[in-house]
């Protein structure tokens, strides 16, 4: 079930939109903020800043994004990037 969590977040991360992620994956909007709902509470952070009518992604949001993996091959713990502490610039790049 996390990979189709996965799945949707990186819709609506690529689209920064709940509507068209829905259309995209052919799942209702109400679906598709259920499950982007459930994922955040997974992690225990907000993954998305939905202010008003638009949506942009948290730094939680932006990490998940570029280091959690492809749908096809996540990795081993895709929510642990979200997790770590971070480095100090430089170190780890």
């Amino acid at each position: 079930m996390l990979n189709f969590r996965l799945k949707v977040f990186r819709s609506v991360a690529e689209h920064l939109s709940f509507r068209k992620a829905s259309e995209e994956l052919y799942l209702s909007q109400p679906a598709v903020s259920l499950q982007i709902k459930t994922l955040e509470e997974e992690v225990g952070l907000q993954l998305f800043d939905r202010s008003g009518r638009q949506v942009h992604l948290t730094p939680a949001g932006e990490t998940l994004l570029r280091d959690g993996g492809s749908d096809q091959e996540p990795r081993a713990d895709p929510l642990a990037v979200v997790h770590r502490p971070a480095l100090p610039r430089g170190i780890g790049e």
